[in-house]
């Protein structure tokens, strides 16, 4: 059935495959689940369907994928759905609130973080005497901190950033590294007012997280004039 799924995609988008499944997993989050097959079916079926293809792990492609799923399946977790179909009933709908139902997003969650670590182990070793590669690498673990700290309840995942950030040491000085720990390091100056009013609860923890995570970020060293 995930084949057929496979082949149905790629009669949608054509050639272009690797766009379809970025669409898909950007947009499925307002469509409803499978009355049979459970709330994620689409979501497997689409991972399934990524795993068919003959990526090329040089370019990170499939770790960019796998990274912009965690925003979708973050969002399952929400009592309410950022946005909906009119006259459909979305998964918050459906399943919201039930105890399995969040159970089961937090592990294809951590199955996803897990797949991604893994991805970025396989790059880092194809990197290995590659500069390109390797800031292409650093770049992706960059990317992986972001999402994990805008979208993830982050508060679970603090010794998997600290470790990221270890990851990519040789980045300090590229805009993208200081605009993500600029970012980190005033999330975590917050007055427990600041980030209550912000998200409530779920902002503080956030906070609270931070405060760690900054606490063993690399400064990294000046550069030589």
């Amino acid at each position: 059935m995930h084949g057929d799924l496979y082949c149905f995609i790629c009669f949608l988008f054509g050639i272009d495959f690797v766009f379809s499944l970025f669409f898909l997993f950007k947009t499925n989050i307002k469509v409803p689940g499978h009355h049979e097959h459970g709330p994620f079916y689409l979501v497997k079926g689409l991972l399934k369907a990524a795993d068919k293809y003959p990526w090329k792990e040089s370019k990170g492609n499939k770790i960019e994928l796998y990274l912009s799923l965690l925003p979708t399946l973050n969002a399952y977790t929400q009592r309410a759905l950022p946005y909906t179909i009119s006259n459909v009933q979305s998964n918050d709908i459906l399943f919201g609130g039930n105890v399995r139902y969040i159970a089961a997003v937090n592990d294809m969650i951590t199955t996803v973080v897990e797949s991604i670590m893994e991805q970025l182990g396989a790059l880092g070793k194809l990197a290995k005497g590659n500069s390109t590669m390797e800031k292409r690498m650093r770049e992706l673990v960059i990317e992986f901190i972001n999402v994990l700290v805008a979208t993830t309840e982050v508060a679970e995942h603090v010794s998997l950033v600290q470790k990221l950030f270890k990851l990519c040491a040789g980045s300090e000085h590229s805009s993208f590294y200081m605009k993500t720990v600029q970012h980190i390091r005033m999330r975590s100056t917050e007055t427990e007012v600041e980030a209550t009013r912000r998200g409530g609860q779920a902002a503080l923890r956030q906070r609270d997280a931070l405060v760690d995570i900054i606490s063993v970020i690399p400064m990294g060293r000046k550069k030589k004039p």
